[in-house]
């Protein structure tokens, strides 16, 4: 592969990240959908259904994404050999992804058979993006693996300035990340408390002090969740936005 062809890869990355998150924004509002509006007879059968396909098709786009995102970094590991090492978490996050839409169906169909209060929603919802959570986890290190590599081949050009851009994105992207994934993770545990060891309902009425204080718990960590993953994709058009600079930057230089 020439040296021009491998600046252009670059560009193949940023197109592939942007897509990526257009793939991640689409697969939250599909679980949202899903998660309101199966449960609810009104809707019907056939509404059900299509959030159903349309997630699993979501879920095949998504896949495709990453595979030709393997492929873009295998090319580039010849340039740097740390864009061979985000391939690793390219893999673990192809780990997740088998249980991932087997567990959207579930809930969507467990919620629109349902009959029961909104903690089931809340349980159905949690337990099905306990998966994408892991599985975005592993995503945001890798794309902070290529904002680091990018760093490095801008380094390489005495570019000091971008190149801290590229890391500094790369830092706050994870951050995100783990503040959302610890933010589900307290709030799954506090599901768990309280249903499984506590043997009582969320939301019931006649609620002890107590428990209260365990249900605006639950609230508050879901609540500081969403704020991250607001975070989290922000941060991940920003990946692609600085990759896409990290070419042209590159270019200009190299024509």
């Amino acid at each position: 592969m020439t040296e021009a062809n491998k600046y252009l890869t670059l560009k193949e990355i940023s197109v592939l990240m942007a897509l990526d998150t257009a793939g991640l924004i689409a697969e939250n509002v599909i679980s949202f959908w899903s998660a309101i509006l199966a449960r609810n007879p009104q809707y019907g059968t056939l509404l059900n259904e299509i959030s159903i396909y349309s997630a699993w098709t979501m879920w095949a786009l998504r896949l495709l994404i990453w595979s030709l995102t393997l492929v873009s970094l295998s090319r580039l590991s010849s340039l740097y050999k740390s864009f061979g090492n985000a391939r690793i978490w390219y893999l673990l996050r192809f780990s997740f992804l088998i249980l991932q839409p087997l567990s959207i169906t579930f809930a969507s169909h467990r919620l629109f058979l349902s009959s029961s209060e909104w903690q089931l929603v809340v349980e159905s919802l949690m337990i099905t993006l306990a998966l994408a959570f892991l599985g975005e986890f592993s995503l945001s290190i890798g794309n902070r693996v290529i904002l680091f590599a990018g760093a490095e081949l801008l380094d390489s050009f005495g570019l000091d300035s971008p190149a801290k851009k590229n890391r500094r994105c790369g830092n706050r992207l994870v951050g995100y990340t783990a503040a959302q994934t610890l933010f589900f993770a307290i709030a799954l545990a506090l599901v768990v408390w309280v249903r499984f060891f506590q043997g009582r309902h969320l939301f019931g009425a006649g609620e002890s002090g107590a428990a209260m204080s365990e249900t605006i718990a639950i609230f508050s960590a879901v609540l500081f969740c969403l704020f991250a993953r607001w975070g989290v994709i922000v941060f991940r058009v920003l990946a692609s936005v600085y990759m896409s600079r990290t070419y042209r930057t590159i270019k200009g230089l190299t024509e």
